[in-house]
């Protein structure tokens, strides 16, 4: 689904949000992209309205219940075919901070890179981003911004679970495996990887975004049908 407005405030207005106008008065278009595949966290779209609504940006809202990754290829296809001159995603079970637009957005101009990465743990308790000599390996894609017009030089697909890759953290090197009946995982560190294949330049921010989880699904056909949900923890030392 998508929803075009000519400002955030038109967006939040429509849906009884914020009490004054902002933003929307701007030439630079921005592709807002969540994958819900179905289900998206209240606070996460609390988070992203805020965000837009501190922003100048004229957007595109686009949403699709796809599985992954096929939600991923087909939403970058459509925002690179909207014309915008960024894509921000953000995945279902992220929230990002008040303020991580506008910051990522700035120092992705301001370094001219073409992609750029919020931090979050992922369950393990450590840190989505992997290293080497201060390059990005490879990272998730939960909160990430890209410059849309970079993507002439990525192949499709721009996300592909047709890899197993291994990491090791002593050499802080990757093997790559191919997995062509692979239906998960994986296409968050493909993309990444491409994206140093063909000369994009990758960076990240040290915006921490909340990571959630579902535990335990709530009681079917029950207006007690709550979810049980979690939010992913750091491990000690877990951003090293």
């Amino acid at each position: 689904m998508i929803r075009r407005m000519g400002s955030p405030f038109e967006m939040l207005k429509a849906m009884g949000g914020f009490p004054q106008e902002t933003g929307g008065n701007s030439s630079t278009k921005l592709a807002v992209v969540l994958p819900t595949r179905g289900t998206i966290f209240s606070e996460t779209v609390a988070t992203v309205f805020a965000n837009l609504s501190q922003s100048e940006f004229d957007f595109d809202l686009m949403m699709t219940t796809l599985p992954i990754p096929q939600a991923f290829n087909y939403l970058f296809h459509l925002a690179v075919g909207s014309g915008a001159d960024y894509i921000w995603m953000v995945e279902d079970d992220i929230v990002p901070p008040l303020g991580a637009l506008e910051e990522m957005v700035r120092v992705l101009d301001s370094l001219n890179l073409d992609v750029i990465t919020a931090d979050y743990p992922l369950d393990s308790g450590r840190s989505h981003i992997r290293r080497k000599d201060d390059a990005i390996l490879y990272a998730g894609t939960g909160c990430m911004v890209v410059r849309a017009n970079s993507l002439v030089r990525f192949p499709k697909p721009y996300f592909s679970t047709a890899w197993d890759f291994i990491y090791d953290e002593e050499t802080k090197s990757f093997t790559k495996i191919k997995s062509p009946n692979k239906k998960w995982g994986g296409q968050d560190a493909y993309f990444y990887i491409q994206a140093a294949k063909h000369g994009l330049k990758v960076g990240s921010i040290p915006i921490i975004c909340k990571h959630y989880r579902v535990n335990e699904l709530g009681e079917h056909k029950s207006n007690r049908g709550l979810h049980k949900v979690e939010e992913v923890k750091w491990l000690e030392g877990g951003r090293k």
